[in-house]
């Protein structure tokens, strides 16, 4: 356990990243490959045991987390993208709720999960652009803020400062970060697509 905690301090010292400034008029977007597969699988792991909600069918091959935050621009520009590849069966995206953009993310996030299905919720929330907004309580639920700050912690471990934070094996099976929206290149290597 020491080991992992040690690769997830260096894991930003590990991979080499591409910045772009968003000022610039340009996305933010860094692809990194992380470390041994050991290691990789430990942080697969971890994923796949925190608080998700699942996009798309749960047999779909290609699994990716995404880390977002209810009112990311780019997580919603990336979650219209990726559609054509949810809704084909091909892709499921394990979406981890953060609230770290602004004050009312932390509510925004837990009123979605505190819903009949936080899962349809979310891709409503999506679809409506951020306009179909379940009530929101400024007190959040002591079980929904210890999801957002499991996932949070999960976040910053990975050394992500940033949402969308997406994580998918790609196909010679090694663990992909992709930091911001990813450009189309990016975009269908996480896919699947040739």
């Amino acid at each position: 356990m020491r080991k992992l905690a040690l690769f997830l301090t260096l894991l930003p010292l590990l991979v080499s990243t591409q910045t772009l400034s968003a000022d610039a008029g340009q996305t933010p977007s860094a692809t990194q490959n992380t470390a041994s597969n050991s290691e990789e699988q430990a942080i697969w792991q971890r994923m796949e045991q925190a608080h998700w909600l699942l996009d798309g069918k749960k047999d779909a091959p290609r699994i990716i987390y995404l880390f977002t935050d209810p009112f990311c621009p780019y997580c919603r520009q990336f979650w219209q993208q990726s559609r054509p590849w949810i809704d084909s069966g091909k892709v499921q995206i394990r979406t981890l709720l953060v609230g770290v953009i602004k004050p009312d993310s932390p509510a925004t996030a837990a009123a979605i999960l505190s819903s009949m299905d936080p899962a349809k919720t979310w891709r409503d929330y999506e679809q409506s652009s951020g306009k179909i907004v379940p009530e929101v309580s400024r007190l959040i639920a002591p079980d929904k803020l210890k999801i957002l700050n499991d996932n949070k912690k999960i976040l910053i471990d990975l050394g992500a400062a940033v949402t969308p934070a997406i994580y998918y094996m790609n196909d010679a099976k090694q663990l992909q970060q992709v930091v911001g929206l990813p450009d189309s290149a990016s975009l269908h290597a996480m896919m699947g697509s040739d």
